[in-house]
């Protein structure tokens, strides 16, 4: 662990998820990193908080950025996976490269690295729950060497999937 003096660091909760990242995504210039537990993907319903950040990170593919997106994977049969599935789907037709992690191993942690100088760490899936009535906790960390840090296990779980 790494810790940065001088680093840039705010908090935010439950519903101010969407207000927070999706600012952030429409910002980004070169690279969105993404490792997320579950994202549920609103095809029906797209006015909802959560899928504002799914329509972010398509967005940001379609001007250029390089988006990698990680998302767990259960069972075949698993509604999780199903869900997951479906997102890898619409993320990819925008641009982004998708992985899923490996069936048995729970790729439980959600967190954002945003042009290898901003770290986002959440408690928040992507589903509406975690943007309306969760009680969930996240933090903004500005600053390369914790981005840095975050991006070698990303790379890590990367090349084990």
């Amino acid at each position: 662990m790494n810790v940065t003096p001088g680093c840039s660091v705010g908090v935010f909760t439950g519903g101010e998820y969407p207000e927070i990242l999706v600012p952030i995504l429409d910002r980004a210039a070169h690279t969105i990193e993404v490792f997320q537990y579950a994202w549920i993907w609103y095809r029906h319903s797209p006015r909802r908080r959560a899928h504002r950040i799914g329509l972010a990170v398509c967005g940001a593919a379609r001007r250029g950025v390089k988006v990698r997106v990680i998302l767990n994977r259960e069972s075949e049969k698993n509604y999780l996976t199903k869900k997951n599935t479906e997102t890898a789907m619409e993320l990819g037709r925008a641009g982004a490269v998708v992985k899923t992690g490996l069936a048995g191993i729970a790729d439980h942690a959600k967190f954002w690295v945003i042009d290898r100088k901003l770290l986002i760490v959440t408690s928040h899936n992507l589903s509406t729950r975690s943007c309306t009535s969760n009680s969930e906790l996240g933090v903004v960390i500005e600053s390369e060497p914790a981005a840095r840090d975050a991006l070698v296990y990303f790379e890590k779980l990367w090349g084990r999937t």
